[in-house]
């Protein structure tokens, strides 16, 4: 069904049995730096999912200055080899090869972890740490460069098949690739060919250590920063390290302080591809490339048509390790979608905290988490279709009880049904289509239109309930607010009501950005038309995008300082960046006081301000609906509550209660 993806590969002198390779993403599932079972249990599962070549991690080059934290693995002594050697063997007793990424944090060092000041090329502050880094001296370049070539050969010995070494993202060998954070006057900074050389002397110390063992280098395609490397330099980048002899170049794009979206689901799939393929023409040693390619069919297009030798994945892999082993088989619809969510994976790792996936609940918990079959089999109802409620059914039908679904409306999904119309939450309803097609599949008995009551589920006399009843949106006790031209959000969202020409949305949190950035879209030129009259001069450019926006006048009041404070820190800049450009205003630090039939009056520090609007779109929250669950709960054997019935959250909360109580009943 896929051929070039199954095809098997050459990278070096390593032949792999298929053209996906896991790209590194750090877990933080070390322990104090060392390899544990978590980490263990997570990359063989991977391995045992079908993919080809599993990049295993990022791994600290020193316990000095290269140490990011004692949840990243550490590989730059020998007391750390044994953890590794067990994670090398669990990854090739499942058919696949295994390689270790190498990094040094650099100025993204936290001096409070290396008990001194981070180091970097030049002394250019860390938007991240705040911190400002001291700048190498020659000696201690050679140095950092010496502990590459040593952690490369410690790699090789626990049995790793290659080496990635990292020179993108934000990391040390980046900072002296770039003209931002590398302004040296002596041999390794001011032209390309300075700034290169420090990594090609890494790459040349190591083979004359380690000879031909398989090298590869991730770079950045697009530094996509102000005065940062672009395509051109990227390029150049590659040609030199193809030149010192690395065996393939797995290229990514931007870095930590970039500020276009690299990885959510604002990104169409497939979006950097075109730049990737521009890299792979520059060069003749393999190409790795993916970012945004999360289903089988882009994958194999891209090989297909030549713009990558092999393909990475990492989210995907997270949200369904058997992705390549399904669509080998040709079960793509069984395949998890990974949604570009990022609050499983990315939030909780700029959280310090190990990652898991929304839509995946055993990531991070293989050795925890498993579906086994029950002991007696028993009749359940689940109450509401929302994510948690599907989920819940999913689990508990593979553990070998008859369930039964009830939703009042006539559709499943709950909160992603309407998240789902939000013009960067697209992928949302993969999520709900594959959900749907497993009910179905696994014979799950799904009731639409069906409203539950202490009558009729004690009439159907479950021996188990699950209530995930969801939520329902908050109203606003002022003046006005019942007015006909005032609204829910997910009232718009799910096209029940439409909007005037000028919209007040009253809430600025998720779902007050969400509604924002529809309406603002809404009645605007689609991407197709845009391009449509950019690539035949019609309008330039930036008219061309301004004409994707509608044409309404859309505000957005919100109590607090910031907008998007339930947005996920790795997601939210970008939400807040696309509603500056669609034209969206936002108050902030502003309370709703009263509406009117031409608009609403808000006090906010500069003091009382009317804001006209032909509709008001209410986001001011959600509160639990629970009231079913409590009369419930003396009249049946088992009942257990989820999801936002429990307290509205994010999804991923829902989804993983629903799985652990599943995996209970």
């Amino acid at each position: 069904m896929f051929p070039h993806l199954f095809k098997e590969g050459r990278l070096g002198s390593l032949s792999i049995k298929n053209r996906i390779v896991m790209a590194c993403i750090d877990t933080n599932y070390a322990q104090d730096s060392y390899v544990g079972q978590q980490m263990v249990d997570f990359f063989r599962e991977r391995a045992a999912g079908g993919t080809g070549l599993v990049i295993a991690g990022a791994y600290q080059v020193d316990e000095g200055s290269g140490r990011e934290g004692p949840l990243s693995p550490g590989i730059g002594e020998e007391r750390f080899l044994p953890g590794l050697k067990e994670l090398t063997q669990a990854i090739h007793a499942e058919g696949a090869l295994a390689a270790f990424q190498l990094f040094h944090p650099g100025k993204y060092a936290h001096s409070s972890v290396i008990g001194g000041p981070p180091v970097s090329p030049s002394p250019i502050p860390s938007r991240f740490t705040g911190e400002t880094p001291r700048e190498l001296t020659v000696p201690e370049i050679k140095e950092i460069q010496r502990k590459f070539v040593e952690d490369i050969d410690r790699g090789r010995r626990v049995g790793f098949d290659a080496v990635e070494i990292n020179a993108c993202t934000g990391y040390l060998v980046r900072e002296f690739l770039s003209p931002i954070t590398n302004q040296r006057n002596d041999d390794y900074g001011g032209s390309l060919e300075n700034r290169l050389r420090f990594l090609l002397e890494i790459i040349r110390l190591a083979r004359e250590e380690v000879g031909g063992y398989p090298i590869i280098c991730r770079i950045s395609g697009h530094e996509l920063l102000p005065r940062g490397n672009g395509l051109p330099e990227a390029k150049a980048i590659a040609g030199a390290l193809e030149t010192a002899g690395v065996d393939a170049i797995h290229v990514t794009m931007g870095g930590h302080e970039t500020t276009v979206p690299i990885t959510p689901s604002a990104v169409p799939p497939g979006a950097w591809m075109p730049l990737i393929h521009q890299i792979k023409r520059a060069v003749r040693v393999p190409v790795i490339g993916g970012i945004r390619i999360n289903e089988p069919q882009l994958a194999e297009s891209a090989l297909r048509e030549g713009l990558v030798d092999f393909v990475s994945m990492a989210r995907p892999l997270h949200a369904d390790p058997y992705f390549p082993r399904k669509a080998l088989e040709g079960s793509v619809e069984d395949i998890v979608p990974c949604i570009g969510c990022q609050e499983g994976c990315f939030d909780r790792l700029f959280a310090d905290e190990p990652v898991t996936c929304l839509v995946n609940p055993r990531a991070g918990y293989e050795g925890e988490r498993q579906v086994s079959p029950a002991i007696a089999r028993k009749r359940v109802l689940v109450i509401g279709g929302g994510p948690g409620g599907m989920e819940a059914a999913l689990v508990t039908t593979q553990r070998g009880h008859q369930v039964t679904l009830w939703e009042k409306d006539d559709h499943l999904g709950g909160q992603f049904h309407p998240a789902s119309a939000s013009p960067e939450k697209g992928d949302f309803q993969r999520l709900l289509s594959y959900l749907e097609i497993q009910l179905k599949k696994k014979g799950v008995r799904v009731e639409l239109g069906r409203t539950a009551s202490v009558e009729t589920v004690t009439a159907f006399n479950p021996e188990a309930v699950v209530v995930a009843t969801g939520s329902n949106p908050r109203t606003l006790s002022i003046p006005g607010a019942q007015f006909p031209h005032v609204v829910h959000a997910n009232d718009i969202l799910e096209g029940k009501v439409g909007a005037g020409n000028r919209v007040v949305v009253i809430g600025g949190g998720g779902v007050g950005c969400d509604v924002a950035l529809f309406l603002a879209y809404q009645g605007g030129a689609n991407p197709e038309a845009s391009l449509f009259l950019t690539r035949y001069q019609v309008l330039p450019d930036q008219e061309a995008l301004a004409a994707t926006r509608g044409p309404r006048e859309v505000t957005v009041v919100e109590m607090l300082p910031r907008l998007g404070n339930d947005i996920g820190r790795t997601t939210r800049w970008s939400t807040l960046l696309s509603l500056r450009k669609s034209g969206v205003q936002t108050v902030a630090e502003a309370r709703a006081e009263e509406i009117t039939e031409e608009g609403v009056w808000v006090s906010h520090k500069e003091g009382r301000r009317f804001l006209p609007a032909d509709t008001i779109v209410l986001a001011v929250g959600a509160w639990p609906e629970n009231r079913l669950f409590n009369a419930l709960k003396s009249n049946v054997k088992e009942i257990h509550l989820v999801g936002d019935a429990v307290r509205p959250r994010s999804a991923l909360y829902a989804i993983h209660e629903a799985f652990l109580v599943a995996c209970q009943l």
